[in-house]
């Protein structure tokens, strides 16, 4: 009996030595909280990294399918292009296709030129004119003929609108948004934008007749000739942030889209703090950058290069002849870039950027490009596909 009873004190204290205390079960957490806590900015900071190269691998493909298009047309599609019926917004009056063509660009829609009546404006934007280098042949053939056969309007639930091209979403960005099924419900959106140049008025004229600074616009058609700053120090595409908020309310933040002084870059810039506007005179999201792939307007799909990326975008939404669209990321500290030969990089927020208060350059009177160097630094030379500029980048 005591033999036995000695054995049962020692298996005792041995269960005693192999428990946990209260206090130490809690030490033991904190130091798992904090090593937790410590890890985490490096779990962030390494997903923004494989999210922001998933960035530059869809402008990677959107080169590839630029110089694809370039090779098969010979030149580089518009930014806005397509038969004129495509610029409705809404079901023309008395179902009338012919009265579409939008009138506020130049020339006006209907005014003659050497004999020959202008037909106006189309509305699809040049992602249109990329979809069969982008793999999707069957949805382009599927626009252009119903555009030709039984035209759709802007805000129409239209199922080649409402298709979604995953490598035009930056990973970065804020999930595809809809206004819950309204007629903008489900419009497919981008992240990424064609480059007008360093140019921020006389933005709307048809390239058929004019020319301007940067390689995009309306019926642009340039050529690799057409460059002759060089394909890698001139910019083609770079990325834009779509904004928060629902469909009629705008929400002042770093992503925000200003109606003030669409006309001045330095007006624009001055209304800026970084992480809003000092003004709440805002567009809704439906009318800021990135909103509809589909459609052509220089205040969805353009971007120019007047103030730094990161900056600004002061838009007229109405009237198109001017607008500062800078270029915008999530990745923080810059945005990704696509060159015209190609490359993508990413650039800082930060690059010299010249003078805010400098005369523009833009076309004279007679629409003829001007070929002076881009009073915007760097990025302004960079932007200009003709100042004859050689910027040193990166």
């Amino acid at each position: 009996m005591h033999s036995h009873h000695v054995v049962s004190n020692h298996k005792g204290a041995a269960a005693k030595r192999s428990g946990f205390t209260l206090v130490e079960l809690l030490v033991v957490i904190a130091i798992i909280g904090t090593l937790v806590g410590l890890l985490m900015p490096a779990v962030q900071a390494a997903r923004e990294s494989a999210r922001r190269s998933s960035c530059g691998n869809n402008l990677k493909q959107l080169g590839v399918a630029l110089h694809s298009h370039e090779s098969a047309r010979r030149s580089f599609p518009p930014s806005r292009w397509g038969p004129k019926e495509t610029a409705c917004s809404w079901p023309p009056a008395g179902n009338d296709w012919s009265t579409c063509g939008d009138s506020t660009v130049v020339p006006a829609k209907g005014t003659v030129i050497e004999g020959v009546t202008y037909p106006g404006a189309g509305g699809f934007s040049g992602y249109v004119a990329m979809l069969p280098y982008m793999e999707y042949p069957e949805l382009y053939d599927t626009m252009m003929r119903d555009a030709a056969t039984s035209p759709k309007y802007l805000y129409q639930k239209y199922t080649p609108f409402r298709t979604q091209i995953p490598f035009l979403l930056c990973p970065s960005d804020i999930p595809r948004f809809s206004d819950g099924g309204g007629d903008y419900s489900e419009w497919a959106q981008h992240n990424y934008l064609f480059s007008s140049g360093d140019q921020h008025i006389n933005l709307y004229v048809d390239h058929t007749y004019y020319r301007q600074r940067g390689i995009f616009g309306l019926n642009s058609n340039c050529r690799t000739k057409d460059i002759p700053d060089g394909l890698s120090k001139t910019l083609a595409m770079a990325e834009c942030t779509r904004p928060d908020g629902n469909l009629n309310v705008a929400v002042n933040g770093p992503t925000a889209t200003s109606k003030e002084s669409t006309w001045s870059v330095n007006g624009c810039w001055s209304y800026w703090k970084g992480n809003g506007f000092t003004t709440n005179n805002l567009h809704p999201r439906n009318r800021s950058p990135g909103a509809f792939w589909a459609y052509g307007t220089y205040s969805n799909i353009n971007f120019n290069t007047c103030l730094p990326p990161n900056g600004p975008v002061c838009s007229q939404f109405n009237q198109f002849g001017f607008g500062i669209y800078s270029a915008r990321s999530r990745h923080g500290g810059g945005v990704q870039c696509l060159f015209a030969d190609g490359a993508v990089a990413f650039v800082s927020e930060n690059i010299e950027s010249g003078n805010k208060s400098g005369a523009a350059p833009t076309s004279d009177t007679t629409y003829i490009v001007k070929t002076t160097a881009s009073p915007y630094g760097v990025w302004g030379a960079l932007g200009s596909r003709v100042g004859g500029e050689s910027p040193a980048f990166p």
